[in-house]
């Protein structure tokens, strides 16, 4: 994409990827930014990805497995996941509404982008056995 492109609000549309969860991402060769919207009670399973991540909640509260540990975020709350990092999130009782950014120094994401929004596991996402 050589072109600065604008996207207005009536074209991103949500859309559900997991059951519980809708999204829109907008991407570039090497950067994606998603905004997504999760019921209670949703979670992301165990994955990695070459791409590194970063995450804010903007509204409600999302907890991040990692490392044998878990943290949840609440709203203004930021966490960034280096390349091939083993993560997931969900939600407990609150829904949670959230921004994140993932930028891969080999490209691809556009093509993880169409995967994505119709509502298929992307390739960048690795599943792990929980």
């Amino acid at each position: 994409m050589n072109k600065i492109k604008v996207y207005p609000k009536h074209e991103l549309p949500l859309r559900s990827n997991v059951p519980g969860a809708k999204m829109w991402a907008v991407g570039l060769e090497k950067a994606m930014l998603t905004y997504f919207e999760m019921e209670p009670n949703t979670k992301f399973p165990e994955h990695s990805h070459e791409a590194e991540q970063i995450t804010m909640v903007l509204d409600g509260e999302l907890t991040f497995a990692y490392e044998e540990k878990e943290i949840t975020l609440k709203s203004g709350d930021v966490i960034s996941i280096p390349s091939n990092a083993v993560h997931s999130a969900f939600t407990g009782s609150k829904p949670c509404k959230g921004s994140g950014c993932m930028v891969s120094r080999k490209g691809g994401l556009q093509r993880a982008l169409i995967i994505i929004l119709s509502c298929s596991l992307p390739p960048f996402l690795h599943a792990h056995d929980d």
